[in-house]
């Protein structure tokens, strides 16, 4: 065995090990552009939230890529509920916000709800607050 080779031979198979290790961790690291990619490639980008909730109505918006179909339900009996589902674009952005307002609703009651958005689904609650009595003064 020549003894002049051996050191050598470990410095190369050390090389190549740290080669592969980095091509290996750079591999596994998102970069910015694939996760960009990743976040666009998601049916549901934010959202639900609930807001203007009174006693008889309230807002449910999420916001969703373009063009992407986008529905709102209520998760029980829903009788004399209606649900308008509207659309309104974000400024600076491809993306589009959904609106749908609930009127019907009765006062002091929780709801359960459900958002789809082409693949994706997200489920929330809110509670109505209790109808205002007449003839008090605030």
């Amino acid at each position: 065995m020549n003894t002049q080779r051996a050191p050598w031979a470990k410095v190369f198979l050390l090389a190549g090990l740290c080669v592969g290790l980095a091509i290996v961790a750079v591999g596994c690291r998102p970069s910015a552009q694939s996760a960009a990619q990743a976040l666009s490639e998601r049916d549901l980008i934010s959202g639900p939230s609930v807001t203007a909730v009174a006693p008889d109505g309230a807002d449910i918006h999420w916001i969703a890529p373009a063009g992407m179909r986008g529905s709102c339900r209520l998760l029980e009996d829903a009788a004399g509920v209606v649900v308008t589902v509207s659309t309104s674009a974000i400024t600076g952005r491809e993306d589009v916000r959904y609106t749908a307002t609930l009127s019907g609703l009765s006062p002091g009651r929780r709801y359960w709800y459900e958002v789809v958005s082409g693949r994706e689904r997200a489920e929330g609650t809110f509670r109505t607050p209790p109808a205002a009595e007449r003839g008090v003064n605030p």
